[in-house]
């Protein structure tokens, strides 16, 4: 038909990549990665791929922190990207939790002085970096 436009649709795909959370979104006690270490290799990743999507995965601290999430992480196949999500309590300065079993996230970055804020986002840069 004349006139006809044929678009193209992006959609992105991004994920919150934590650790295991309870049915009250509490992190697990103990804390676990399943949904890291089972759930993006062998569920997720492959789903993505069947339909061409390229996911974005972003990741916590508490995710960079465990060394079996990383290297789940690093063995993923197919296209895929990382980024970092910022759970302001568990990175310094300011650092409030080194434990994070059976806890929420009770902080926004948002909350933070600009300075705090910047340093708290660097030093996940960091650690991203440096596991990455």
């Amino acid at each position: 038909m004349p006139g006809d436009v044929t678009e193209k649709v992006v959609l992105l795909v991004t994920i919150d990549t934590e650790c295991d959370h309870d049915p009250a979104w509490v992190r697990s006690s103990p804390l676990t990665f399943d949904s890291i270490t089972e759930g993006l290799p062998n569920r997720l990743q492959p789903a993505f791929a069947s339909v061409g999507a390229i996911p974005t995965y972003l990741l916590t601290v508490e995710v960079m922190e465990d060394e079996q999430s990383v290297e789940a992480l690093r063995g993923l196949q197919g296209e895929y990207e990382y980024g970092t999500h910022l759970h302001a309590a568990f990175i310094e300065p300011e650092k409030k939790f080194y434990d994070y079993a059976g806890i929420d996230s009770p902080d926004f970055q948002c909350n933070y002085a600009p300075e705090i804020e910047f340093e708290k986002l660097k030093n996940l840069s960091e650690l991203f970096e440096s596991r990455f």
